[in-house]
């Protein structure tokens, strides 16, 4: 027997509104080969800011916003995401994993 969770909304909207997430099909393969490049190529200062990074699970999002994409292409969109969150401006993350560049 299953056991269904409800939805965390459920209390306040209609269910006809909830729809259940869709993620894309290839999601674990996807995921694994962004992350096993990105975490072989990318200099990381530490084992931590690897880790932390990785927990993040940052590719989710993108698998989650395009459940029925070419797969080539969400691996793509997943890799420009990391790389926008391992590069972008000032923030916690850039302090963990760029200390070099902040002034």
């Amino acid at each position: 027997m299953t056991i269904r969770q409800s939805h965390p909304l459920s209390a306040v909207a209609p269910a006809s509104l909830l729809l259940e997430p869709k993620i894309h099909p290839d999601h674990e393969e996807i995921d694994l080969d962004v992350i096993s490049h990105l975490v072989h190529t990318w200099e990381w200062p530490s084992e931590k800011a690897k880790n932390g990074f990785v927990s993040w699970k940052l590719s989710d999002v993108v698998l989650f916003m395009f459940p029925t994409g070419d797969t080539a292409r969400v691996k793509l969109a997943c890799e420009l995401l990391l790389l926008g969150f391992l590069m972008d401006g000032p923030s916690p993350l850039r302090t963990l994993i760029l200390p070099k560049l902040n002034p």
